[in-house]
């Protein structure tokens, strides 16, 4: 079994027809907090998302979000807040398209196969916002720590280096 995503929101796939289905929503205080641990971040303050999922040959799922989280700055763990938008727009077919050979078409979109006959837009936010934060979060003004910046401690073996064997 799939193991729910925080922000879960589900569309079923047999509940589409060719007019665009247009989803709006604002993260709960519950969903950020869960939102948060989930990504090993200080806070998540603010998640608002647009999505529209529409149903041609392909079901394409597009839309955009705008997140404030704060992270820990890797240098002094001071919290730095970051603002996160981004758009996406993904593929998806309820069947596989691959049965016989593949075709490499290299313009051809990415398509996920939906094996459950639902998809997880709330996820897919999700995915697209873990993509958007910052990997080495760094407080402005703070110096990157050079290899060079720390003192050299005394080997306590070296004192050995002049002992001799009799």
């Amino acid at each position: 079994m799939k193991k729910t995503s925080e922000m879960s929101r589900i569309v079923e796939l047999r509940e589409l027809t060719t007019k665009p289905k247009k989803l709006q929503w604002h993260a709960t205080k519950e969903e950020c907090s869960a939102l948060a641990k989930r990504l090993n971040v200080l806070s998540v303050d603010d998640l608002k998302a647009d999505v529209t999922v529409q149903k041609n040959d392909l079901i394409e799922v597009s839309g955009s979000f705008v997140a404030h989280v704060k992270q820990a700055c890797v240098v002094s763990g001071e919290a730095i807040e970051q603002k996160v938008e981004d758009s996406f727009t993904e593929f998806f077919c309820q069947h596989s398209r691959h049965e016989n050979p593949i075709d490499l078409d290299m313009d051809a979109p990415d398509v996920e196969v939906v094996e459950d006959g639902r998809i997880d837009v709330g996820e897919l936010v999700v995915e697209y916002l873990i993509l958007g934060l910052d990997p080495f979060p760094r407080k402005e003004g703070i110096p990157l720590v050079k290899a060079g910046d720390f003192e050299e401690k005394e080997n306590p073996f070296a004192v050995l280096k002049n002992w001799k064997k009799n």
